[in-house]
């Protein structure tokens, strides 16, 4: 039996990295403090003729023991966004941080403030810059918080983003990792979110309720996936090359809660299907970087480079872009299931 679990000491090279890491000086909307910040995950899309990168601003980071340290205000987290603008030679057209709302949109006031694990999503169907994130709220009856996901219009122009809530029945407590994707159908696009990657791969279409700020997940499609799909999560939304539709996903080895943060080892895997969601090949376990922890939110595949965006230890705003062809030699399986 083929041990499907064994962990890859494989970091990727070949690369240019455009390094976006910066600490940045913030004034809490709540408390009038300031507080450094350190940038986090990057996600990356292509827009009409430019590069348009969010870039997480977190209200945490991690000391050098892994201790867990938030920019807390009345069980208030602080998630700040930044948006950076690069033309086709990589030059930076625009720079800004994104306002916050503070209360989310009049949402209950234990919502956390702001819009974490940003993943921009460049829609076919609407024909505009979406995001989708997770969100999260502190109740008692959470014993501590849960997670839940949004998504809106990303703006361009610093102004604050309109969250809209992502109802899914029967949800767990933590829930976050969902993406987008586009696929065509009888020449018309379509928007769908993956909620998960195993045991089997499950889709769902969104739709507008009588709530305006809320959309509710329906028509669930359900796809056999392989064994090798245990524990993946998701990383990046779906882009579109040619015929396929491209995917990163992250596992976690460890269990962070009993053995803390640094135990635990985060790998990225490529996969890859049809328009029809076929599976058509997917790569080993891998990594972008040499640290434990690294989260990937942003993938572009054009004929020659796949550009990647990552973070390490929560800390770091990378953008690696690797030669297609390396990428492409990373495929372990090729075939039908």
């Amino acid at each position: 039996m083929i041990n499907y679990y064994i962990m890859s000491d494989m970091i990727l090279e070949k690369k240019q990295i455009l390094n976006f890491t910066k600490k940045v000086k913030l004034k809490s909307i709540i408390n009038e403090k300031h507080y450094m910040h350190n940038t986090s995950t990057p996600s990356i899309i292509k827009y009409k003729d430019w590069y348009i990168i969010n870039i997480r601003v977190p209200g945490y980071y991690f000391d050098k023991d892994f201790h867990f340290l938030g920019y807390y205000y009345q069980s208030h987290m602080i998630q700040n966004n930044k948006t950076i603008i690069l033309d086709k030679s990589f030059e930076v057209v625009k720079n800004q941080m994104i306002k916050l709302n503070k209360n989310l949109n009049d949402w209950p006031r234990n919502f956390h403030v702001g819009v974490e694990d940003l993943r921009l999503f460049n829609d076919k169907v609407s024909e505009q810059l979406l995001f989708i994130g997770t969100i999260g709220e502190s109740q008692k009856k959470w014993k501590g918080y849960r997670t839940e996901c949004g998504f809106g219009v990303y703006t361009l122009t610093g102004e604050s983003l309109i969250i809209n809530r992502l109802i899914k029945e029967n949800k767990k407590r933590i829930d976050k990792n969902w993406v987008f994707y586009n696929y065509k159908k009888d020449d018309k696009w379509k928007l769908k979110i993956i909620y998960e990657w195993y045991p089997l791969l499950r889709i769902y279409d969104i739709k507008e309720s009588d709530n305006k700020s809320n959309w509710n997940l329906q028509n669930e499609i359900i796809i056999k996936v392989p064994e090798r799909f245990k524990n993946f999560r998701g990383s990046t939304c779906g882009y579109n090359y040619k015929n396929e539709i491209w995917f990163i996903c992250h596992k976690v080895y460890g269990d962070y809660k009993k053995l803390g943060r640094g135990a635990c080892q985060y790998y990225h895997i490529f996969i890859v299907f049809d328009h029809n969601m076929k599976l058509l090949r997917y790569s080993d376990e891998i990594n972008f970087g040499t640290k434990n922890v690294e989260y990937c939110c942003g993938i572009i595949v054009e004929d020659d480079r796949v550009f990647v965006t990552y973070s390490e230890l929560d800390k770091t705003s990378k953008v690696a872009i690797y030669d297609k062809d390396y990428i492409d030699s990373l495929f372990i399986y090729k075939g039908n299931l």
